[in-house]
């Protein structure tokens, strides 16, 4: 978290954007799980769906690197 404090104020900044490179905020929390769980089934495919130029696709395939 980074903090601003200005007149007094403090204001804490979650940097979602920071998380990962290719995989950032809600796609990185919703992907966490599932892809440990994958991993301690000893699986290695992990299957999704979504739209063309889907964002959770490309994250999808970022996290499976």
């Amino acid at each position: 978290m980074e903090e601003l404090a200005t007149f007094d104020v403090q204001i804490d900044i979650k940097r979602e954007d920071l998380l990962h490179p290719e995989i950032s905020g809600n796609k990185f929390r919703k992907l966490k799980y599932n892809v440990l769980e994958a991993k301690n089934s000893n699986h290695n495919t992990l299957l999704t769906f979504g739209g063309a130029y889907s964002n959770h696709i490309a994250a999808t395939a970022a996290a499976g690197k």
